[in-house]
């Protein structure tokens, strides 16, 4: 088998990313104004993601799909290649082109592998030294409907109090937005306050299942900024999604 060197490193990173992994996933969650604030951000570091891949031939491309990269990795850069190439005869900018060819999901990604080869992320909850955290079928999704009662159920009473100070104070800032709640205990306590998708007034892409629990094929991603308020760590969001186990195509 030949040696694609460079470019199959690139996309095999990109299997690493869960967000890539575009027909495993199910996006529940996904803050537009975050995500491209940070595409904007880390996009020196997307160009150069970009360029090593677009800039070989179709082939090299393909041969790296056969070596176990994802045809959805595989396909979104063969596009992104032909997109380049046709823009790039009218005259034009590559930059320009790359923000407005590559979206959504995608942007998540690219700057999420950035930020990974920075050393930024964090897989671990009880590592919030790093900038980014992102948690695997760590945290229990809570409905709108939450009451303290329900949330003492599974976690300790004083981290109960906190998540549900922290939910109204929120709903206080965001008055008749519907919002609700990821948390857990252990191994410390964490949680999340998001507005509900959709809403696009909020730029929150994504899916009612988002409140509720998934299971069964799926794990259930969340990836965002972690900070501590009042002994617990809350994440401020950029995605949720559920990934299918073994990378197979979501139904």
């Amino acid at each position: 088998m030949r040696n694609h060197g460079p470019v199959r490193e690139v996309l095999k990173k990109l299997e690493t990313c869960p967000i890539a992994r575009h027909t495993a996933i199910r996006v529940l969650y996904l803050n537009s104004a975050k995500v491209d604030s940070l595409f904007d951000t880390t996009f020196r570091g997307v160009s150069r993601i970009v360029d090593a891949t677009t800039r070989t031939d179709e082939a090299e491309l393909e041969a790296a799909g056969e070596g176990g990269v994802s045809s959805g990795i595989i396909g979104f850069f063969l596009n992104l290649k032909a997109s380049l190439a046709t823009r790039l005869r009218k005259g034009e900018a590559r930059e320009a082109i790359i923000k407005s060819e590559v979206t959504g999901v995608w942007r998540m990604a690219l700057a999420e592998i950035v930020l990974q080869e920075q050393g930024l992320v964090s897989d671990q909850p009880t590592d919030c030294s790093k900038p980014y955290l992102r948690l695997t079928n760590v945290l229990r999704p809570f409905s709108p409907q939450v009451e303290l009662a329900d949330l003492t159920n599974f976690l300790r009473n004083e981290t109960a109090e906190v998540v549900m100070k922290r939910l109204k104070n929120d709903d206080k800032i965001h008055p008749g937005v519907t919002q609700f709640v990821y948390a857990a205990d252990t191994p410390v306590p964490i949680a999340c306050v998001l507005v509900a998708p959709p809403n696009p007034d909020y730029g929150v892409q994504g899916t009612s299942d988002a409140c509720y629990p998934g299971g069964g094929a799926w794990n259930r991603v969340l990836f965002g900024t972690p900070s501590e308020w009042n002994g617990v760590t809350f994440v401020d969001p950029y995605y949720v999604i559920d990934m299918h186990l073994g990378g197979n195509e979501a139904a």
